[in-house]
């Protein structure tokens, strides 16, 4: 039984805990953390969803990413993510790319660059079906054919954007 801090609209802990799939109350979250695998060639590691998950089953999302656990933070929980899902250890920065606020969530997104050759993925089958590398616009193109998570417009294409130039201006 997996448990969760209950954190307020800022981010910080209050005290309570949960366990996953309890519902939130008015004015509670949690915090996700997401993380991104990017190759030197400009793909991204994406993952199939197992069958079962409540939100978007059998479609692939980006690379890994779930919940946080009770005195864990959205690094160390983007790393385990990682490593349950794709069988992949990793360090990166331990500062995320960007903080995503959503109804009842935080969702921290972390990135990595890598030589894909030099990745060797072992998938849980409980939770993932298959991966693959893909473009942007292969990324894209799943999307609208409900094959991916259908994001907001424009979130595949500012990670895209963002993890080649580490912040949101050019230089």
């Amino acid at each position: 039984m997996e448990k969760f801090d209950v954190l307020d609209k800022f981010g910080n802990k209050t005290g309570k805990t949960k366990v996953h799939g309890d519902r939130l109350s008015k004015d509670e979250y949690m915090a996700i953390a997401h993380i991104c695998i990017f190759s030197k060639d400009d793909l991204m590691l994406i993952q199939k969803r197992a069958n079962y998950k409540v939100d978007f089953p059998g479609v692939f999302d980006i690379t890994a990413g779930g919940g946080v656990d009770t005195n864990e933070n959205t690094y160390q929980a983007a790393l385990r993510e990682l490593y349950e899902e794709l069988g992949i250890k990793l360090e990166v920065d331990n500062y995320p790319l960007m903080r995503i606020y959503y109804p009842k969530g935080i969702d921290d997104y972390y990135y990595a660059i890598v030589d894909r050759n030099s990745i060797d993925v072992k998938i849980d089958h409980h939770e993932v079906l298959d991966y693959k590398w893909a473009s942007k616009d292969e990324i894209l193109l799943m999307m609208k054919n409900n094959e991916f998570v259908t994001y907001n417009d424009g979130f595949i294409e500012f990670l895209f954007s963002s993890y080649k130039n580490r912040g949101t201006y050019r230089k």
